[in-house]
């Protein structure tokens, strides 16, 4: 409750005897200090239990002596218009102990805006360009010339279009000359009166009595000035307004306050608020930013102490921050300790970014055809043909294509392998199963004939399917989801949250269909099309991984050359290395179990998800002939995560038809390998895996900071879920294991990035901080998704169950703080192999 107690001396006593209380006194304008975004804040203030807030009153302030002011620890006072600034400086000389959070000396300089553009250019703080004509006494009057286009102030000219402003800061007649080729005449801008803030004139003469400023015309942004209001150095709320001058009209919301527009400041911007704040020695202040069209942000009026109307969220920082403010500086004054309420916590906001779930296997058959209907397709061109099954167009030309291949099945010509029959009949059976996502690709083979001129004489057909969600990938994304919302969420709020909820994937099927599935879990039914972001940004952050496969070319040539190897002991600092033993028997092993494999496959089967006994046969042949390249005399390495992700699908969703073969050789041997070599793809030394890292997913480890400082300084509860491959998490995770705190190397240990594995942060605040770089906690979740052993998971449903997450809170930290998740990357040493 807020008070104005006749008998505070003896108040204060009783309270600081008990310890418990900080007496803050606010000493303003009733207009100011009974204002509803003042009742808010003093309202929250006054709610924790160590502070207690005492309102000075208008009738204590005007008619009675300093000396009769109540006594206080803190003082909040500020200078509007009527306010008497020099007994309220009087007042802080005769208590010298009391704390004024707004110097009041310095609030002087505020009402005179040459003074304020003095401490602008002393602190190198962006300013307008601009010249001032003083006719008040206080300097020596300037030579002033006036022309239809200029002026002229002591030899500096400034043309039109300028704006003249009043040096007197209390005075807001304020006014727009224009250039004679934009029409000439000015716009008077005046406080706001009704709907109405400027009025347009012929006139383009400038105001010849008073002193001004003027000062050059900047065109913003959108037409928009930004209004920054600070709560100390590091916190900075921005909002943006239509201009004035554009037509004079205010615009207003449903409540009558004018409409303004949540906006960020950039990097640069909260540097010049935390300037601002410190050289007018006014942690709460207020002041106007324009931002020209190439970015560059300007300060064009500083306010002094202003405040946010009608943002629930701005007022609880304003009160948590002014509380710490004031226990630190009781701290700093040797008075006894106030005893504080810690540990209530409030959770702003989640980000979240996940591998897709459980899906087919990716596949692919190739076959070489010189049959006269497939030459024709390249009569009038020459140029690739590449189809995708979910085009009208593109379907009709796949038909076409099997009618051509069972033709020449039928008449034995057109292939120009006789045996490679097997496989057109493999390219019909994918078409006409219409698996999701299939691609066909038409490579023409050019030779040259007599007369010079190129023809075709064969193509390449080449068919890909496969890599699509599995209905067991269905449900584990739903079950997490469900499982994320009652785990994240605190229950209180979780609707709040819910409402908030965006969520980017990349183009990929199996991506899109995860992101959808664990929206639905997450929502408790369908998820509404309009949280879902699959646009350039998206597919920015969370598709592209070609600005790292240079590197990770390099990485490969290092696993090629540890994996041929038969004593691979130099490399045993690489992770998973030194299981090995001899990595080069370990793939001869791995290949004869492969041939054991195939040979032991059924010849009647109902394969799951829609294969047929045809294709995975040809799925697990083809790998004794593409794993080792016998014409080369070596192995490719880089099929070896595909022989796991065979084999673990297999013993998931194919057990029943091959519990006749014991497959546990095959896996261990597959995963042993995997173990090794699919995070040494994305780097085997430090400074490679943080390089790789940062060039795959910088721009989402950028996201997830702004995400963080946007929900540590906006309205209500946020929720951004991001999926992507298994790329960026093992990108993302490098990034954070290598750049940024070391509790991330206990959190996030080198397991495998299955299915649906994760990393989620959560920012809290907390209210009981009495530290500003204690007020904000990031706490990181981890899970490393469907890492179980599938044999036993050999059920009907064929899902394996996401891990539990593990939790740690990384770091506390002030709003400005939050960066400090990741820090700058550091040059590693090259680790040369021991």
């Amino acid at each position: 409750m807020l008070s104005l107690n006749p008998n505070l001396r003896s108040s204060y006593a009783r309270n600081m005897t008990a310890g418990t209380n900080c007496l803050v006194g606010v000493c303003c304008m009733d207009y100011k200090g009974y204002s509803k975004p003042m009742e808010e804040i003093l309202t929250r203030l006054d709610a924790f239990p160590e502070i207690q807030v005492i309102m000075f009153g208008e009738e204590n302030i005007l008619n009675k002596e300093v000396e009769d002011w109540p006594h206080c620890d803190c003082l909040i006072a500020f200078h509007s218009l009527g306010f008497p600034l020099e007994k309220a400086m009087r007042y802080i000389q005769l208590n010298p102990t009391v704390y004024c959070i707004n110097e009041l000396s310095w609030q002087t300089t505020l009402l005179d805006r040459r003074a304020i553009l003095r401490i602008l250019q002393r602190n190198s703080i962006p300013c307008v360009k601009h010249v001032i004509m003083s006719r008040d006494g206080s300097e020596e009057e300037p030579t002033f010339i006036e022309t239809k286009d200029y002026i002229e102030v002591n030899g500096k000219r400034m043309t039109k279009p300028f704006v003249e402003k009043p040096v007197d800061a209390d005075d807001h007649n304020i006014t727009i000359y224009f250039h004679s080729a934009q029409g000439g005449g000015s716009v008077r801008l005046f406080r706001k009166i009704s709907n109405k803030s400027s009025e347009r004139s012929d006139n383009s003469s400038v105001r010849k009595n008073g002193s001004y400023i003027y000062e050059e015309f900047i065109d913003t942004q959108n037409s928009h000035d930004i209004k920054v209001y600070t709560i100390g150095p590091e916190y900075a709320h921005s909002e943006a307004r239509k201009a004035p001058f554009v037509d004079g009209i205010v615009i207003r919301g449903e409540d009558g306050k004018e409409l303004r527009q949540i906006c960020n400041l950039t990097p640069e911007e909260q540097v010049i608020a935390k300037k601002v704040s410190r050289a007018f020695k006014q942690p709460i202040c207020g002041f106007d930013l324009l931002r020209d069209k190439t970015g560059k942000a300007f300060v064009c009026d500083v306010n002094g102490w202003s405040f946010v109307k009608n943002s629930p969220k701005y007022y609880d920082d304003f009160a948590s921050i002014m509380r710490n403010m004031f226990i630190q500086a009781r701290i700093s004054q040797g008075l006894p300790q106030i005893k504080t309420v810690s540990g209530v916590r409030i959770l702003r906001g989640v980000s979240a970014v996940f591998r897709h779930a459980d899906r087919t296997p990716k596949q692919k058959v190739k076959v070489n055809l010189n049959a006269p209907e497939i030459l024709n397709m390249f009569a009038d061109s020459t140029k690739e043909i590449k189809l995708k099954n979910d085009s009208e167009n593109d379907i009709e030309r796949m038909k076409f294509l099997v009618e051509v291949s069972k033709e020449v099945i039928k008449r034995k010509e057109g292939l120009v392998e006789v045996t490679d029959s097997h496989k057109l009949l493999l390219f019909n059976t994918v078409i006409q199963k219409k698996f999701g996502g299939t691609k066909v690709q038409l490579k023409p083979k050019l030779t040259t004939d007599e007369s010079g001129k190129k023809k075709v004489n064969q193509v390449l057909l080449i068919c890909k399917w496969g890599g699509i969600l599995t209905h067991a990938g269905i449900q584990q994304s739903e079950i997490l989801g469900r499982y994320f919302a009652e785990r994240v969420f605190p229950k209180e709020n979780a609707q709040d949250f819910l409402s908030s909820l965006e969520v980017f994937s990349n183009t990929e099927r199996r991506v899109k269909a995860t992101a959808e599935a664990f929206a639905s879990g997450v929502l408790g039914g369908a998820a509404p099309a309009n949280i879902f972001r699959e646009d350039k940004l998206a597919v920015k952050l969370l598709g592209d991984i070609a600005a790292g496969k240079d590197l990770m070319e390099n990485t490969k040539r290092t696993i090629f050359e540890v994996m041929h190897l038969e004593d691979a002991s130099k490399f045993n600092h690489l992770p998973g290395v030194d299981e090995l033993n001899n990595p080069l028997q370990c793939m001869r092993d791995l290949h004869a179990l492969i041939k054991e494999l195939y040979n032991e496959l059924p010849s009647q089967a109902t394969p799951c998800e829609g294969e047929t006994v045809p294709m995975m046969q040809q799925r697990w042949h083809r790998l004794t002939t593409t794993f080792w390249l016998a014409k080369k005399g070596h192995f490719d390495t880089t099929k070896i995560p595909d022989i796991f992700d065979y084999i673990n699908y297999d013993i998931l969703h194919n057990h029943a038809w091959l519990n006749h073969i014991d497959l546990s050789g095959l896996y261990e041997k597959a995963e042993l390998l995997s173990k090794f070599i699919v995070p040494a793809e994305y780097g085997t030394t430090p400074q490679e895996k943080l390089t790789i890292g940062s060039l795959i997913c910088e721009d989402l480890v950028q996201k997830f900071y702004t995400d963080m400082v946007e929900m540590s300084k906006g309205e209500g509860a946020k929720t951004r879920l991001y999926f992507t491959s298994e790329s960026h998490l093992h990108s993302m995770r490098n990034v954070l294991l290598h750049s940024g705190s070391s509790k991330f190397h206990e959190l996030i240990e080198p397991v495998e990035l299955s299915y649906l594995s994760n990393l989620v942060f959560k920012i809290y605040e907390n209210l009981g901080a009495t530290r500003e770089e204690e007020r904000f906690q990031i706490e990181v979740l981890f899970c490393s998704g469907c890492h179980n052993n599938p044999f036993g998971v050999m059920n009907s449903e064929h899902r394996q169950a996401v891990r539990a997450m593990v939790s740690e809170e990384i770091l506390s930290t002030s709003t400005s703080g939050v960066e400090d998740v990741w820090e700058d990357p550091k040059e590693l040493p090259n680790e040369e192999p021991r």
